[in-house]
């Protein structure tokens, strides 16, 4: 038959260690419980990355799933079931473009304030600088 469509199964008793580079031409598929990258940088052509990949996924399973970088501390971006919301555990830096809610800029990159509404009772309000305008 053709080599083309012959496979070829290699048994070995123990774990292989491959001293030098390996180059695979054709798809990778690992199997196991954890794969472990060691490399100063990922870089890959899909424009998206899936997390907590299961066959029935949920948002309970979602909960804690996030992004972690390790520094003198641990950074991160984690989905929080119970309230239903992404949380940084950092302070964001908007440096240009402004902040969105639902498709409406709120806040500029200059820290003013757009389409924002005070309403209810018992809110206060700190450290602010009206700046101009009629009132």
């Amino acid at each position: 038959s053709d080599s083309a469509s012959r496979t070829l199964t290699v048994g070995l008793p123990d774990d292989v260690t491959i001293a030098n580079d390996l180059t695979v031409t054709g798809d990778l598929v690992v199997q196991g419980d954890t794969t472990t990258l060691s490399t100063t940088e990922i870089i890959a052509e899909d424009k998206n990355i899936v997390l907590g990949n299961t066959s029935t996924p949920t948002d309970v399973t979602a909960d804690g799933g996030g992004i972690t970088l390790r520094g003198a501390s641990n950074y991160t971006i984690t989905w929080v079931n119970s309230t239903d919301s992404w949380t940084f555990n950092q302070n964001i830096d908007v440096t240009t473009g402004g902040l969105s809610i639902g498709g409406t800029q709120v806040l500029t990159s200059a820290r003013q304030l757009k389409n924002t509404a005070i309403t209810g009772t018992g809110n206060t309000i700190d450290n602010i600088v009206l700046d101009g305008g009629v009132f």
